[in-house]
């Protein structure tokens, strides 16, 4: 009788060498990766409403309260994107 060995991917790899401690810390690094890419949709998705608010003559105070964040934030945007097509 042969044994099979299933070779899908499991959600917990098993990395020799490793100890319980480092396994946990190295899954945590690679779940802040994971939101740190999450973050960043969000902001282009900001930016972007953001650009959009400012073509139709919003001002800083009305985008700072639909966005919810400060108005330093979008003087800071508006600043990277005017470099951004210089």
């Amino acid at each position: 009788m042969k044994t099979k060995i299933d070779t899908n991917l499991t959600d917990i790899a098993i990395t020799p060498g490793r100890t319980p401690s480092e396994r946990l810390n190295m899954d945590i690094i690679e779940e802040m990766c994971n939101r740190s890419k999450s973050v960043e949709l969000y902001k282009n998705d900001q930016k972007a409403q953001f650009i959009e608010l400012r073509a139709r003559g919003a001002s800083y105070q009305d985008i700072a309260d639909i966005l919810h964040c400060g108005k330093s934030t979008l003087v800071a945007w508006n600043k990277e994107l005017r470099n951004a097509r210089l």
